[in-house]
């Protein structure tokens, strides 16, 4: 057996459901497991679960309840398959996921981690409200790759949901910081193994129930957390870690935006701050200031300039692959 989807979760009851159905109704013919990883919820999450009597599903139930980085951690502890793919449990996987990551792993035996394309949405998985950067081609990674090539694949690993990992390639523990869990095991593996960004939707990501919409994601600086990995990971790799410092950290100013509305005035100019302390070139980036005039605004416009924006953003790509 190869493959393992492990759905980390914390009091999921009104998504679990949806989740776990797409996790079990793959268009796949070889066996595979689910587990349910448990992070000592108080709700009918796993009552939930167990009801549907799947030989499939395996569920793990903690008892202490940890940061969401540590209950990732668990999930790889679990495994015992060749792969793990992770799934939130609020998120819905397509049915054709493990058959073309099977087709890809066939095709190219060294490959370690596969990402993708993916999608947000609301309550209609037909009805996208933003997207990742559509990829024209399927793109093969290393260390040695194109830097904008590198840059939006760590990016898509931000996001855990139908992320592939070969466990045998993992090489440390998941750092329980938000935004870089994944990524904080993804890095080191890509030094040394190869792995691929696919052009293909296979997850819908749902945004109501998003972690990045709590104030204690913002407890930790993420431009410092991202400036902590990149150095540890990369200080070999001189020009690709000031690639990503001035191309991803320091100019991330739809963050900024996040860090406002959820965390707050004083975290969102520490954010400023350090942005431009690592990079002091985006004081001559007209887009710098625009921003910074914006994000003054009450929170009530931003957020309405914030909708406006998504969907002037979805409307720029062209979708495929939309889950049924």
């Amino acid at each position: 057996m190869k493959f393992s989807i492990c759905i980390p979760v914390y009091n999921g009851e009104i998504t679990i459901l949806d989740s776990l159905k797409s996790a079990l109704n793959q268009n796949f013919n070889h066996d595979y497991k689910v587990h349910i990883v448990d992070n000592n919820s108080s709700d009918n999450t796993l009552l939930i679960c167990e009801k549907l009597n799947n030989t499939k599903v395996f569920i793990h139930k903690f008892d202490i309840t940890v940061p969401a980085g540590e209950n990732f951690q668990r999930c790889i502890d679990i495994c015992d398959t060749t792969y793990l793919i992770y799934l939130s449990s609020d998120d819905i996987l397509d049915s054709n996921c493990l058959n073309r990551y099977k087709n890809f792993l066939d095709m190219n035996k060294n490959l370690s981690i596969i990402s993708r394309t993916y999608y947000w949405f609301e309550d209609d998985t037909n009805i996208p409200t933003r997207a990742t950067n559509q990829l024209e081609k399927h793109t093969n990674i290393n260390i040695k790759s194109n830097h904008n090539d590198l840059l939006n694949f760590i990016d898509s690993t931000c996001q855990l949901s139908g992320l592939l990992i070969e466990k045998s390639k993992i090489k440390n523990k998941i750092k329980s910081k938000p935004f870089v869990e994944l990524p904080s095991i993804v890095l080191p593996i890509l030094k040394t193994n190869e792995a691929i960004h696919l052009k293909y939707n296979s997850v819908a990501v749902r945004t109501s129930s998003s972690g990045a919409n709590l104030k204690k994601t913002y407890d930790i600086s993420a431009a410092l957390s991202w400036y902590d990995l990149f150095q540890e990971n990369f200080l070999e790799y001189k020009d690709l870690l000031n690639f990503l410092i001035n191309n991803y950290i320091s100019k991330n100013y739809e963050s900024l935006v996040q860090i406002k509305i959820n965390g707050g005035y004083i975290k969102f100019i520490k954010e400023v701050y350090f942005f431009i302390k690592i990079n002091n070139k985006i004081l001559l980036d007209p887009k710098f200031y625009i921003y910074i005039l914006i994000l003054h605004l009450p929170n009530n416009i931003l957020e309405k300039i914030k909708i406006f924006y998504k969907k002037i953003k979805v409307n720029d790509v062209s979708l495929n692959n939309l889950i049924e």
